[in-house]
């Protein structure tokens, strides 16, 4: 996916702790996706 890349690409050049605020944030859309799947 492009918004993998471009994660990727974001915390290459990221501070550490603007890092793990992506990496919750990943983490939080992951889960609302895995419900809107089961729904």
């Amino acid at each position: 996916m492009m918004s993998d890349v471009y994660l990727e690409m974001l915390r290459s050049f990221a501070q550490p702790s603007f890092q793990s605020y992506l990496e919750q944030m990943e983490g939080e859309l992951n889960d609302y996706i895995d419900i809107l799947r089961i729904n």
